[in-house]
């Protein structure tokens, strides 16, 4: 997998990715994200914002979707 951060924004001070792009290694995946309003918080809620995947779709728990990305070299 391959990120790009294609855009910045400044919040309160704080920078963020305001446009995202996720590339499969083959590049037969492709994701683009947009980020167009954000809040910070204090502490994250239980309910924080979930992704809803298609059916027939495999999620990665983080330690997997690590190994996943230091197998392409991204992650140091």
């Amino acid at each position: 997998l391959h990120a790009a951060y294609r855009s910045w924004r400044r919040q309160s001070g704080i920078a963020w990715p305001s446009s995202i792009e996720v590339v499969g290694g083959d590049g037969a995946l492709t994701l683009r994200c947009r980020i167009e309003r954000l809040r910070f918080v204090e502490r994250p809620g239980p309910a924080r914002a979930m992704a809803q995947l298609p059916a027939g779709t495999a999620s990665l728990e983080w330690p997997a979707f690590r190994r996943a990305l230091e197998r392409e070299g991204e992650v140091r």
